[in-house]
């Protein structure tokens, strides 16, 4: 047998509905309720405030009325204004400086404060209330009806929760008051150091009202010994070893007589085997139990097949249900190697992978859980791994990473230096919660222990091993050739960014695209040639928000594969022809008129066998494939044409059939807009959203890149177009971006979010010159997305 890594995904806590007396009836619900969204019904005000408002007598009624997910500050504020220079200057030092100085209010760190009332029945008097909070930016401070309650001074990346059963009133009203507070701190990571990326504050991730019997699993990151943990000690293709440790106290005055029934269902929901142990616990006491079994022949957990079973943990008080969780599990064993890397289940698979930060346009880091995996389904299709820079990233995004087959290699919230003291005690104890809170997902193949690019922290090193003794720790390597690395202590080499961090690549520049492909491809055929090469990341999937404003346009890095609103960039389809299954084959050219005559070099991304180019029906013959890059599976296919107006098309055969196509038109006069939004149907709960694409085409309905008749910049590269486009809504929605927009390579999105009323909502598109477009979304009532 094989002896087998850490498995399984974060804590699932399912029931959407509070109602106390089915927790305590069995028959009246065939589990426990025990968790609620509490994203609904706040009230937020910006800024500070002379006196704490939290009493219930407050009167908020003039504060604005939000949903979960939510920011402090709206995305048109950190288009920031004045000296580039003392910008620079000031983002770039080290920021030791104090609460009110310019570089704080210049990149608006403030405080919010949010409020919300909210009923409990009777009957959940005998029960435990929790507040649990998925992250708030930066630290916070919880009051319930004017009693303060808790605080979290962590990290603003790390979940916590806080017991507010002594402060509420059963069969009554209550009043919840959290003050977010988004200034710089000095003792609170990543703060105060250099840092490239922006914080922006707020309820950013979703909050939980989590209600327990006396008797209950507890939360997986209070402490080392502590909710659910799944192992696989020893797993092999024909039995694995799964051990489940499963955390329970007893909160109330008398010793209760606890049996715990663990059960693991295949993916069909059938029982594949059941444990029960039964224990006596003391009143305030707490019991881990221990239990394990074997899987027979089980369905391995890998990027190609990613199969997950589930874990359900019931705890009975004698005969009665009283609580429930239900964790994924996933089966697979990996090793690094010095001689041949990295290994999944036995079998060798580099892993090529992005680095994420989870910065969207307009909403920072307010992102809801549906564009959380929506950002994993669309590294999937271009790699088999993500690394989470430089910070825990959302629960759901990890959810997905599991049920998609995406690999990950997750890090602690700091970047370039280390703190003293309280910093350096605060980042090891985020970092401990981190490892609590997802060390079952499978998807999980390492932890960080490094301060990025410095060397491993002693603190971090300890904490990993004592959390989590089942995965090796990466730690910086400089030695590693071509970009910065992360070594394996058993030898194996992870490329942690790649090619470099300070590109400029914009989607409305072609030249510039093409030569991100270029450069990104070379640097990835490097590592592969590396004996030793584990697998490499690049720097980065998405454009992302940096406080380096002055280098970047409106203080955004364009580093990424694909822009900050989620619309790819040619290298994208250069790394979606290395991953994606399906057949296919993309132009990485708009057919427009070249600047210059004579010959234009057009480049196809494509997973087929051959390639042939066609322009306006005439055949142009098959393209040649790049060998300089022997190490990518599928390099990019390369031919010199000349250029006529028209349709240049792409095809692509494997074993001489025909299996995809591809075409490009050349564009015309701009003559109306398109819209387009990727979900139809989005959830009625205020926080919920989807993009709305907007286009400026052709008659043909070809995108027109306007950017190619604009002005260059000093340095002769490429402006974005000035058009503008000015959007309406009407119906159950509001809109979120910059209104008007100005639209860039021919496209530009907007956000168009749902407000608590169903219905729907329709988008209008106006721009001058250009004949409009409407677009309807339909908002229903569910669970959250």
């Amino acid at each position: 047998m094989r002896s087998g890594k850490s498995v399984t995904s974060t804590l699932f806590l399912t029931i959407t509905a509070v109602l106390c007396s089915a927790i305590a009836d069995e028959a009246a619900a065939t589990k426990p309720t025990r968790t609620t969204n509490f994203n609904q019904g706040w009230k937020f005000h910006l800024g500070d405030l002379p006196k704490a408002p939290v009493g219930a007598a407050f009167d908020d009624d003039a504060w604005q009325d939000v949903s979960v997910p939510h920011t402090l500050i709206n995305a048109h504020r950190w288009m920031l204004d004045g000296d580039p220079k003392r910008d620079e200057k000031l983002a770039m030092e080290k920021i030791t400086v104090a609460p009110d100085d310019e570089l704080q209010s210049r990149y608006h760190r403030t405080v919010g404060w949010y409020r919300k009332t909210f009923k409990l029945p009777k009957d959940c008097a005998s029960r435990n209330v929790f507040l649990s909070f998925e992250g708030v930016m930066q630290t916070a401070k919880v009051w319930v009806n004017g009693r303060l309650a808790g605080e979290h001074a962590i990290s603003g990346y790390t979940p916590f929760h806080i017991d507010i059963t002594p402060f509420v009133n059963f069969g009554g009203e209550n009043t919840v008051t959290v003050l977010v507070d988004n200034t710089l701190k000095q003792d609170v990571p990543p703060d105060p150091h250099t840092k490239d990326y922006m914080q922006f504050g707020g309820l950013y991730r979703d909050v939980h009202l989590v209600i327990t019997d006396k008797l209950y699993i507890t939360f997986p990151w209070e402490e080392r010994d502590a909710g659910v943990e799944i192992t696989t000690p020893a797993v092999a293709e024909d039995e694995a070893m799964v051990r489940v440790r499963t955390s329970v106290r007893n909160s109330s005055d008398a010793e209760k007589q606890c049996r715990l029934e663990t059960s693991i269902l295949d993916a069909d929901g059938k029982t594949v085997l059941s444990r029960d142990l039964t224990r006596a616990i003391a009143a305030g006491a707490k019991h881990t139990f221990d239990q394990t079994a074997a899987v027979m022949n089980p369905h391995l957990w890998h990027p190609d097949h990613p199969y997950l079973y589930t874990v359900r943990s019931r705890i009975y008080d004698g005969d009665t249900l009283v609580d429930q969780v239900e964790n994924p599990l996933g089966v697979r064993w990996v090793e690094f190697d010095k001689k041949t890397g990295f290994s999944i289940n036995g079998k060798k698979l580099f892993v090529d992978g992005h680095c994420r930060h989870h910065h969207y346009p307009f909403v920072g880091e307010a992102v809801p859980d549906r564009y959380q995996r929506f950002d994993a389904q669309q590294i999937r299709k271009a790699g088999n791994a993500a690394r989470t820079s430089h910070y825990p990233q959302d629960p759901s995004f990890l959810d997905a990473c599991d049920e998609l087959g995406l690999l990950v290699l997750e890090e602690p919230p700091t970047w370039m230096h280390r703190g003293k003291g309280l910093w350096m005690d605060r980042l090891a104890e985020a970092h401990r919660r981190m490892i609590r809170r997802d060390r079952n997902h499978p998807s999980i193949i390492s932890w960080a222990v490094c301060i990025n690019h410095q060397r491993a922290q002693p603190e971090l090193l300890n904490a990993a091993e004592e959390e989590d003794p089942t995965r090796q720790l990466a730690q910086a390597d400089f030695a590693l050739p071509m970009c910065y690395g992360r070594r394996m202590p058993s030898g194996g080499a992870l490329g942690s960014e790649y090619p470099n961090w300070c590109g400029k690549w914009y989607r409305w520049d072609e030249a510039s695209m093409i030569d991100q492909t270029r450069q990104w491809l070379t640097k990835l055929n490097a590592m592969k040639a590396l004996p030793d090469s584990a697998g490499a990341f690049s720097w980065v999937m998405y454009d992302y928000n940096t406080l380096r404003n002055s280098y970047f346009q409106k203080a955004v890095c364009p580093n990424g594969l694909v822009d900050q609103y989620r619309i790819p960039k040619y290298t994208y389809y250069s790394y979606q022809a290395q991953h994606d299954p399906n057949p296919m084959v993309f132009i990485a050219n708009s057919w427009s008129p070249p600047a210059k005559k004579g010959n234009v070099n057009v480049e196809v991304y494509s997973n087929c066998d051959t390639v042939t180019l066609s322009l306006n029906g005439k055949s142009l013959g098959a393209m040649e494939q790049d060998k300089k890059l022997p190490k990518i599976k599928h390099p990019p296919f390369r031919k010199s044409v000349p250029f006529t107006p028209g349709t240049l098309e792409a095809v692509g055969s494997i074993d001489g059939k025909v299996v995809a196509r591809y075409t490009v038109k050349t564009p015309g006069k701009p003559v109306s807009l398109q819209l387009a939004s990727d979900f139809d149907t989005i959830v009625a709960d205020g926080a919920d959203w989807t993009r709305i694409i907007v286009s400026v085409v052709d008659k043909n309905g070809t995108t027109v890149n306007e950017t190619f008749v604009d002005k260059k910049d000093k340095k002769g590269g490429l402006l974005p177009t000035k058009r503008e486009v000015a959007f309406e809504i009407s119906g159950s929605g509001k809109l979120i971006g910059d209104n008007p927009v100005l639209v860039e390579g021919g496209q530009m999105v907007i956000l168009a979010q749902s407000t608590e009323q169903p219905g729907s909502m329709t988008i209008t598109a106006k721009s001058k010159g250009l004949a409009p477009a409407k677009l309807t979304v339909r908002t229903v009532a569910g669970d959250k997305k």
